[in-house]
């Protein structure tokens, strides 16, 4: 089931391609820290970005007629 369309420009699927990268370095640092939760919460941002930039990619890789 796909989710529905997710509009964006080439910039701001870089700017969200970045943004993925910095949370992922944040998560790397905060690994050994004490508290957890904060990890979690970066790691799952990261994760929703991601998600999100991928509906946008298919959609515009997506076959003329598809998108």
């Amino acid at each position: 089931m796909r989710e529905r369309k997710i509009k964006m420009t080439r910039q701001q699927m870089q700017d969200e391609a970045g943004i993925i990268q910095t949370l992922l370095s944040a998560a790397l640092y905060m690994h050994s820290e004490p508290n957890r939760e904060d990890l979690f919460v970066i790691i799952e941002k990261a994760q929703d970005r991601a998600y999100r930039l991928n509906i946008a990619l298919d959609d515009v890789n997506a076959p003329e007629g598809m998108a």
